[in-house]
């Protein structure tokens, strides 16, 4: 799916629910180096994220949280 038309389902998701569950694949190209990312997103009404990005290959794993008292970055 192109960008224009993720956007317009994620914006009509986002009107019609207080909360939900959003997963995909996201691939990244740094200098030459590829790199595969599985992404999960949680959203709960009022702005509160939760972002988890877990690296295929190296099994990293990192996550954005936003709430009312800021942004926050885990990396384990």
């Amino acid at each position: 799916m192109d960008s224009k038309t993720a956007i317009s389902k994620y914006k009509k998701l986002l009107s019609n629910n207080d909360t939900y569950t959003m997963s995909g694949q996201m691939d990244i190209v740094s200098n030459e180096e590829l790199y595969h990312y599985d992404v999960v997103v949680d959203y709960k009404k009022g702005d509160y994220y939760k972002a988890t990005l877990k690296n295929k290959d190296s099994e990293h794993e990192q996550i954005i949280l936003k709430n009312k008292n800021g942004v926050y970055v885990i990396t384990h």
